[in-house]
């Protein structure tokens, strides 16, 4: 059965994976290699599948594998290789958090984008987006962790001689804050800009 998780909870999450799999809180988190070598995943490049389905990447609990679209994985920009760590870590999230949703005879014999679409509309809308949501935190938990989104923050401030209070900059200077981040931490700019508002570190 689908449960709401609370913060708290994702962030104890987040301290266990940190704490099992890159114990020296290695930045950019390595999130291909601990589920590659450590946690023995299976990562599969799916053709066709965000432009056929709308996804970036899908989940099978039962076979610990999770698909990729084929151009994501492939592409050698910057931005794709983000979005790439990103639906790595966001399927991730689901297998911790949602296992009722992926596991089963259906997901676990994925093998097409169709099969994939008939499993996705089995799931009512609102627990659905509900999960996704969750996953969504949690894998930006996970890529930009507490302690180093604060550590990095402080230090790009200081870095580009901005006032410590990050309430001071104006929208430029915030940009140019968000845009160092990304990079750093390897991850989309909309995921360095929620992990900034969610522990409000422009107040």
């Amino acid at each position: 059965m689908f449960r709401k998780r609370t913060y708290a909870e994702l962030l104890h999450l987040t301290k266990l994976f940190h704490d099992q799999h890159n114990r020296d809180r290695t930045v950019p988190v390595p999130i291909e290699e601990v589920l590659d070598t450590k946690l023995r995943f299976r990562i599969v490049p799916l053709v066709g599948l965000l432009p056929n389905a709308g996804m970036y990447g899908g989940l099978s609990c039962g076979e610990r594998s999770i698909f990729v679209d084929h151009g994501l994985a492939h592409s050698p920009a910057s931005e794709s290789a983000a979005q790439y760590r990103l639906t790595l870590a966001h399927e991730f999230a689901h297998f911790v958090l949602h296992p009722e949703l992926y596991h089963g005879a259906l997901v676990d014999r994925i093998r097409s984008i169709e099969d994939y679409k008939r499993h996705y509309m089995n799931i009512p809308k609102e627990v659905y987006e509900a999960a996704e949501r969750q996953a969504n935190e949690l894998a930006a938990l996970l890529l930009v962790p507490r302690e180093a989104l604060l550590e990095h923050f402080d230090a790009t401030i200081h870095l580009f001689g901005f006032d410590q209070l990050g309430r001071t900059l104006n929208k430029p200077e915030r940009q140019r804050v968000v845009h160092a981040m990304q990079f750093h931490f390897e991850v989309p700019q909309h995921i360095i800009e929620h992990r900034l508002d969610r522990d409000r570190l422009w107040e």
